[in-house]
């Protein structure tokens, strides 16, 4: 008769323990303790010290502590890093880490147990680097969807500035970060600054072009909006960084490098847990970090129309689409502030009042179309003739953000200056609402708007409390809370609001986010490839609602190199990606007049309207899916990993996903192309235009058509959504 696998089990872990000196009654009392962690040294050679947390519940490895010859466990440095902040991009200077932390020796294995955290003295060593730190393990309680964890603090003294943890690796693909924008499974360096994405994002020579003009506005492959600390990995280890401190992780890119972590700060603190898929694992992520609001139904019933140039150009598209049939939730007008030119193109009077001399009938507008805006937490000192000047008002009452002498900070943006409001006074925030309320809300009659920016805070400004340094990661979460309480008090229950930038505490407040600027082109720098990376490395961090500007944003001029301006074919491609995503919104950019827009030709008008129905045809299913965002914290658009863990090249593949669980999309993603190569999962899989049932019994590669208005899209055979949109869509289209 065989042996019960958990016999087997136990029997294995006895031995195991046995091997490295455990006692019987050190096993009987893990063993039978399933919250609790077991805290042991697995090496006896003093050259290369180890030490292992491993969960009493799955008898499985949750953190390894390892110290060799060339690889402190922890190491420190008194001198502050230097941060160079070159317009909204930040480049983190390497640091000299002096002064290492020796690994405790531990007297036994240490059971850590919520009634019996451990609490470990490490020695510094180095020149000049006398002293002691604190290891603390404890247990973080685990809930009906959070697995029981294990928080470990690091802390030296006070006079340290910079801690570096070194973290054994398992050799697994490591994913999350949050936004990253080059590739969805992470390998390098990844800054937790809260940062503008930059233009070009190293590809040249336009990155080149742009810090020659503008030393440091090219950003580079790591700039973030949103950065995330957490990292999990296919064996289903997850790590949390706590805190809004600087720092950032460097990913090993071989087996054989460790996981390095580092704070500018004397303390450090993660929390570390196992779940057994990586769909549990966002749960259990964002069950902290937070899950987005439900998006009202209206923000999803069709297309949102970016669009500027006053009344008589919105309404004569708006007709056009109407007599198309167009589903459309709604025109979002960032301008109704008013437009300026500068360097970059056009850009907005940040005033937040709606601008007569741009929109003189906006009463009769707002009437006739469901209509978005725009806001930010800047203010420019507008001319007289704008009317009131909110910016003068904010200056006498010492709401901004200032420099080292108290004078308001200059911050500078293309070239002119705003103030920020530093929102970190007590009065600020009651302030900033009540225009929200009175300008967005009741006199503008918007229902939704973009809260842009929120990551330009300098780190040597003076703020009211605290110190930017600290307080710059948590400027986003402040931001959004804002915009959600101005939302509640108005009781306008539909309204919502959608960023671009934040960090750990926000996703609790913010029901849509957008990713930023992205450059008009194709390449996986900072064009439409990289904009489906961070869709994919968002979700795998419990990003879970979450678009692109359909067609991207930033196009430019150059006397040599002709600059970038956006093609009908990019446009086209763009749109058809994102009418497979969570919303599906158009941008005109940042100079329209060189770019290809949905109202160019018949033929433009024509492409957006398909897609438009094709998005409106998946309303409920979306609905679905945004239910499972809000409670579960799955993303809309999924990469691959997270339905086929298991498959080595589902693991690393960026240029397809899922929508949900039913339907696989791969978009074009380079000009010209006719058709397109997609990585199918084992089964039967039906393709969505030509009926075409694919019968494979493994995954295997396939190529298909994909002219343009007809991406790549596959559905299980048995899917009733899938069957269901495929009928909807030979009807409609």
């Amino acid at each position: 008769m065989p042996w019960p696998r958990t016999a087997l089990k136990s029997l294995s872990t006895f031995v195991y323990f046995y091997l490295i000196g455990i006692t019987p009654s050190t096993f009987a009392q893990t063993i039978n303790t399933p919250s609790t962690f077991t805290l042991l040294t697995t090496t006896q050679d003093p050259k290369h010290h180890r030490i292992e947390i491993r969960s009493n519940s799955t008898h499985t490895m949750l953190l390894s502590l390892t110290e060799t010859p060339t690889q402190a466990f922890v190491r420190f440095a008194k001198t502050p890093r230097k941060l160079t902040e070159l317009r909204g991009s930040f480049r983190l200077e390497t640091v000299k880490y002096p002064c290492e932390g020796k690994l405790p020796s531990l007297p036994g294995a240490l059971v850590i147990s919520k009634s019996s955290p451990q609490q470990l003295t490490g020695t510094i060593t180095g020149p000049g680097c006398a002293g002691h730190y604190m290891l603390t393990l404890s247990i973080v309680p685990g809930t009906e969807e959070r697995p029981t964890g294990v928080s470990m603090t690091i802390t030296a003294p006070d006079n340290y500035h910079q801690t570096e943890l070194n973290l054994g690796n398992s050799g697994d693909p490591y994913y999350g970060l949050g936004m990253q924008f080059d590739q969805a499974t992470l390998q390098g360096q990844y800054p937790m600054v809260v940062q503008e994405g930059g233009i070009g994002r190293g590809l040249q020579p336009l990155s080149w072009i742009m810090n020659t003009l503008s030393s440091g506005s090219s950003g580079h492959k790591s700039s973030s909006y949103f950065p995330l600390p957490v990292l999990w990995n296919t064996q289903g280890n997850v790590l949390q960084l706590t805190g809004t401190q600087l720092g950032q992780f460097h990913v090993p890119e071989t087996p054989f490098e460790p996981l390095r972590i580092e704070v500018d700060h004397h303390h450090l603190a993660l929390n570390a847990f196992q779940e057994e898929t990586p769909l549990r694992i966002l749960t259990a992520l964002t069950e902290t970090t937070g899950r987005q609001p439900l998006l009202p139904d209206w923000v999803h019933q069709g297309a949102i129309v970016g669009i500027q140039g006053g009344d008589t150009k919105v309404l004569n598209v708006a007709q056009e689409l109407k007599q198309r049939g167009t589903p459309i939730a709604g025109y979002w007008l960032q301008d109704w502030v008013g437009k300026r030119t500068t360097a970059i193109g056009s850009q907005l009077w940040w005033n937040w009042q709606v601008n007569p001399r741009q929109y003189p009938h906006w009463q009769n507008l707002k009437q006739e179309l469901p209509l978005l805006g725009y806001i930010n937490p800047f203010l420019v000192d507008v001319p007289q003739e704008f009317g009131y000047n909110y910016y003068q008002e904010a200056l006498k009452k010492g709401y901004f953000v200032k420099d080292h002498t108290g004078q308001v900070y200059p911050v500078k943006n293309t070239d002119f200056s705003a103030g920020l409001l530093d929102l970190s006074h007590p009065e600020v925030g009651p302030w900033i609402k009540a225009i929200i309320k009175k300008e967005l809300i009741a006199n503008a009659g918007f229902k939704a708007w973009m809260a842009d920016y929120a990551e330009a805070l300098p780190l040597d400004a003076v703020i009211h409390s605290g110190d930017a340094h600290t307080f710059h990661n948590a400027y986003p979460a402040v931001w959004a809370r804002l915009n959600a309480e101005a939302i509640a008090e108005s009781g306008c229950s539909d309204c919502v609001f959608f960023m671009r930038s934040g960090y750990t505490g926000r996703l609790q407040h913010t029901p849509l986010f957008w990713e930023g600027d992205q450059l008009v082109s194709w390449d996986t720098q900072d064009g439409m490839a990289s904009a489906l990376n961070g869709l994919l490395s968002g979700g795998l961090s419990g990003i879970a609602v979450n678009h692109s500007d359909a067609g991207g944003y930033t196009s430019m001029a150059h006397p040599v190199l002709g600059g970038y301006s956006r093609s009908s074919e990019l446009l086209y491609r763009w749109l058809e990606m994102n009418a497979f995503t969570a919303v599906l919104r158009t941008h005109e950019g940042n100079q329209p007049e060189r770019n290809a827009q949905i109202y160019s030709s018949p033929e433009h008008l024509d492409v957006f309207d398909r897609n438009a129905k094709i998005y409106a045809a998946l309303f409920d299913y979306r609905k679905k899916l945004f239910e499972e965002a809000h409670t579960k914290g799955w993303p809309v658009v999924r990469h691959m990993v997270l339905h086929y863990p298991k498959d080595p090249v589902m693991q690393t593949l960026q240029t397809q996903f899922m929508l949900g669980s039913e339907l696989l999309v791969a978009p074009v993603l380079q000009p010209g192309e006719r058709t397109k190569k997609v990585y199918l999962p084992a089964g039967n899989w039906i393709h969505l235009w030509s009926g075409e049932i694919h019968r494979n019994t493994r995954a295997q590669w396939v190529t298909v058509p994909a002219p343009v208005g007809s991406p790549a899209v596959f559905y299980p055979e048995t899917s009733i959504v899938g069957n269901q949109l495929r009928k909807t869509l030979l009807q409609r289209l």
